[in-house]
């Protein structure tokens, strides 16, 4: 009996070592991961101190535009508006733009990096007094300046919390296997935001994120590969004349 609870209690400590290694590891590689994308985060931004000079002159005044229309809440939060009040700013987290002809330039090389126009945007968490996203803005460069675009979220609360916490992305890469990567960028293009990732042996990759993964083809926060991806997204865009404007097809 004892020779028995001697085997038991070895296996129970064995296997305690093991899942202790896993979590160290996995901690490890979270914290690699979390490193790496911090090289694109707003504190090293070149334009850091004068969009922090959009955020401290414009800000109260998008906050305060919220506060009095629940309609730039979540449709989840507009019931009781009182409970969200926006009090301060999240993390803002870089957000690239795709070119308007993206399908066309897509097929020409068949890279969904070169569906980007080379601008990006900051998006700005806007948040309650208990942290929670309530809303978001945008501040873009306009004829050289920076200057506050759009208020109103673009994707649902809970994407923009995950976009602007460099830990949750590295969990969602750990949990999708996706650990050893060269690029990755928030981009945004047809109807949603996505992770845009490209391996280390140049593969690339798109995580959506949006409010009608119905209307887009794809699912939220599912691995795509870039050619599943793009093929879904068009068959559902229609090109005008110019071949520039793309819009939802019927």
């Amino acid at each position: 009996m004892n020779k028995k609870l001697l085997i038991v209690a070895s296996i129970i400590f064995l296997t305690m070592i093991i899942i202790s290694s896993i979590r160290i590891t996995k901690g490890y590689t979270q914290s690699s991961i979390s490193d790496k994308l911090s090289k694109d985060a707003f504190e090293n931004a070149t334009e850091k101190v004068e969009v922090k000079s959009v955020f401290d002159t414009d800000f109260p005044i998008a906050m305060n535009i919220i506060s009095q229309d629940p309609s730039f809440l979540p449709e989840q939060f507009r019931s009781k508006p009182e409970e969200y009040q926006p009090t301060s700013m999240g993390n803002p987290y870089k957000v690239y733009t795709a070119d308007k002809s993206f399908v066309q330039k897509f097929k020409l090389s068949g890279q969904f990096g070169s569906i980007l126009s080379g601008e990006y945007l900051w998006e700005v968490p806007i948040l309650d007094n208990s942290g929670r996203v309530v809303s978001s803005s945008t501040v873009w460069e306009n004829n050289g300046k920076w200057e506050v675009g759009l208020t109103g979220l673009n994707i649902p609360p809970d994407f923009v919390q995950l976009s602007s916490d460099n830990d949750l992305i590295a969990e969602l890469l750990i949990n999708n296997d996706l650990t050893k990567f060269k690029e990755l960028k928030h981009i945004r293009v047809f109807k949603m935001d996505a992770i845009y990732l490209v391996s280390k042996s140049g593969d690339e990759y798109i995580i959506p994120m949006s409010f009608r993964p119905d209307l887009v083809g794809l699912d939220n926060l599912k691995v795509y590969t870039a050619d599943e991806a793009m093929k879904v997204i068009s068959e559902r865009v229609i090109f005008g004349a110019d071949d520039n404007g793309a819009i939802l097809s019927d």
